[in-house]
């Protein structure tokens, strides 16, 4: 499968388009609630729910980390996440977790796969790793979008972690990458879409 860049920005435009303001670092929850086919259970709620232990949460997802179900008789997803400080668990990676599920669901990979469910860190993921590539290139754009680095003052990984609410090991790879689409960079309508978009849903 081949990473569909172009398709995955615009996917991040029509995100943005669904939230009703726009700031950052940004909550994926609040998107998910935007999705009408879409719900989210942190795997202790799931747990509880359930009257199981977390331990068997994670076997059942196939990840420590989160996954994404899909029920194609009702046509709706749940995503599942992992927010136990135990799993290493912090506000960054959680909002990457999440947002990387988020990509699989609307970049349509349960269907394209015919996969119940993707976990992060699995086996059935391995299958395809265009996929994975995809839900984190969306996780990366919707989060810390490139375009916005200017008009937020950007300039270092610490202010990509604290601006953007990444762990240090993501903002630092985020970072690196920026540097590297400013070298080669074409400037296009959608980053200039996405900068307008920012004017007018940021709430202050």
């Amino acid at each position: 499968m081949i990473v569909r860049n172009r398709y995955v920005e615009q996917l991040v435009l029509n995100a943005y388009k669904m939230l009703p303001y726009l700031e950052f670092p940004i909550e994926p929850s609040l998107l998910i609630r935007m999705i009408p086919n879409c719900g989210y259970l942190s795997y202790q709620k799931f747990a509880e729910i359930n009257k199981c232990a977390v331990d068997e949460v994670i076997q059942l997802c196939e990840s420590a980390s989160g996954c994404s179900h899909y029920d194609k008789s009702k046509d709706r997803y749940l995503i599942l996440c992992n927010e136990s400080m135990q799993n290493r668990c912090n506000p960054g990676r959680l909002r990457w977790t999440m947002s990387h599920e988020i990509g699989h669901v609307l970049c349509g990979h349960h269907k394209l796969a015919a996969y119940e469910h993707i976990a992060e860190n699995s086996v059935t993921k391995i299958i395809d790793e265009g996929c994975e590539s995809e839900a984190d290139y969306f996780a990366a754009t919707f989060l810390a979008p490139f375009p916005l680095y200017e008009v937020l003052t950007v300039h270092s990984v610490g202010a990509v972690q604290n601006t953007f609410g990444l762990s240090k090991e993501a903002a630092t790879y985020r970072y690196e990458t920026y540097l590297k689409w400013l070298k080669y960079r074409t400037k296009t309508a959608w980053e200039k879409d996405i900068v307008q978009i920012y004017k007018n849903k940021f709430p202050y």
